[in-house]
């Protein structure tokens, strides 16, 4: 299962350890990740990133302030939760509902990631809970979790339908009516038409935003297929298998978005 986990830290040191063990269970395949952030929220609120590796940058692995450059050309859900966290904050996301990611998710990520605290952010694929849990809570590291195996599902297609309807009906009041009605009804679609392009525009933009999250985890299973053992080129064949299904049915949903 692929989730979005976050581990705070009161200290470093220990933050530092959980960093080392969790790419030990990388190597060795007990997980994939997909992309790590080492973050330190500072007293005064403010984010610091400590380092970041993961597909999303192309495999380049960033500290200090080259980590926070990389970050804005991070896409999928990890780069989603650490712009959150670079930029409005949490607590906006709570009201957004344009946020892909789960609201109690945020909620609780919010609530554990206190001044002073350190975090490790990953995008990881987890057999069981029970492979970051238990090493990293024996390091004082409060754990938080959400799936993403979900996340094309939850994908939403900004009611084009019920926009359509509302434009439809206000082109057949203009056909009748006249003088400042008629102005303001001509206005009035204008307006429609100017939200629903923009929606377009948006709703694309993040169509392909997923479908490249996709297409990176696919790219990070192959590498590590070609270099597992027999025993986990089956575990990695049967994930391989999922994603791709997983993507094209998204590319069928969306099609006619790109049309």
């Amino acid at each position: 299962m692929e989730n979005l986990v976050v581990i705070t830290f009161p200290g470093l040191g220990k933050a530092t350890e959980g960093l080392t063990k969790l790419k030990e269970l990388d190597t060795v395949d007990e997980i994939t990740i997909y992309g790590i952030a080492f973050i330190h929220k500072k007293e005064d609120g403010a984010i610091e990133y400590l380092y970041h590796d993961g597909a999303d940058s192309g495999q380049k692995v960033a500290t200090g302030a080259a980590a926070g450059m990389l970050i804005g050309l991070l896409g999928g859900p990890l780069g989603m939760l650490l712009g959150l966290l670079a930029g409005a904050g949490l607590g906006q996301a709570m009201e957004d509902d344009n946020t892909d990611l789960d609201h109690h998710f945020i909620s609780k990520v919010n609530k554990h990631l206190e001044p002073g605290t350190y975090a490790l952010v990953i995008d990881a694929e987890e057999d069981a809970a029970i492979l970051i849990d238990t090493p990293l809570e024996s390091l004082d590291g409060i754990i938080v979790r959400t799936s993403l195996d979900d996340e094309t599902e939850r994908f939403e297609d900004e009611q084009w339908d019920k926009f359509n309807q509302e434009i439809d009906a206000k082109e057949a009041e203009f056909k009748t009516a006249a003088g400042e009605k008629k102005e303001k009804l001509k206005h009035e679609i204008k307006e429609l038409k100017d939200k629903q392009h923009q929606r377009m525009m948006k709703f694309r933009e993040k169509a392909t935003a997923r479908k490249n999250h996709l297409h990176d985890k696919i790219e990070v299973l192959h590498k590590k297929m070609k270099a597992a053992n027999q025993k986990n080129k089956e575990k990695f064949a049967l994930k391989l298998e999922g994603f791709k299904k997983r993507l094209a049915a998204f590319n069928e949903r969306v099609a006619w978005a790109f049309s």
